[in-house]
């Protein structure tokens, strides 16, 4: 990383400093909770990409196949692996956390990844923390790549008193 990476890495965290000092409740030490955990995933990130490459330098070709890469690859470099293709479960508390730091008090929350719509749900709770009808001012999207995990959401916000949740993706608080 140069210099002058290293001067724009620096500015847009001050930024984001900036932004939470000035648009939330949380105070110095509870901000840079948050910016630490960017930082950590950025890092693991860098690190696994940078054991990815070595490991994939010496796989081994049976049968014109290079061998598919394993968590066993990973043991003993020092990097985080979660295999492409399933599924992170993120813990209630982080979800909590990641509502409280966005503040979603109205317009439209939209969740890409939603797994079981943790994260809709607590923004409704956040919403109505404020003494709002988040039926009123906002709107609910997620969407999820797995149906069976669909399937968890549609569940999830119908507890929750959703209403309008089908295989598009737009509840709305009941």
């Amino acid at each position: 990383m140069g210099a002058d990476d290293l001067s724009a890495l620096e500015a847009s965290l001050w930024e984001a400093a900036d932004q939470l000092r000035a648009n939330s409740e949380l105070n110095v030490v509870e901000y840079t909770f948050p910016v630490l955990g960017l930082i950590f995933l950025r890092h693991a990130t860098n690190r696994f990409d940078k054991v990815k490459k070595e490991i994939e330098a010496g796989l081994t070709v049976r049968r014109g196949q290079v061998r598919t890469i394993t968590a066993h690859d990973f043991k003993g470099r020092s990097a985080l692996y979660l295999p492409e293709e399933g599924a992170f479960f993120t813990p209630p508390s982080l979800v909590r956390l990641i509502v409280n730091v966005v503040e979603p008090e109205h317009g439209k929350v939209f969740d890409p990844a939603c797994g079981s719509a943790g994260m809709l749900v607590q923004g409704d709770h956040f919403i109505e923390s404020l003494d709002k009808d988040s039926g009123q001012v906002a709107t609910f999207h997620g969407r999820e790549k797995s149906e069976t995990t669909m399937r968890l959401a549609r569940m999830n916000v119908a507890v929750h008193g959703f209403e309008g949740w089908g295989s598009g993706t737009t509840p709305r608080r009941a």
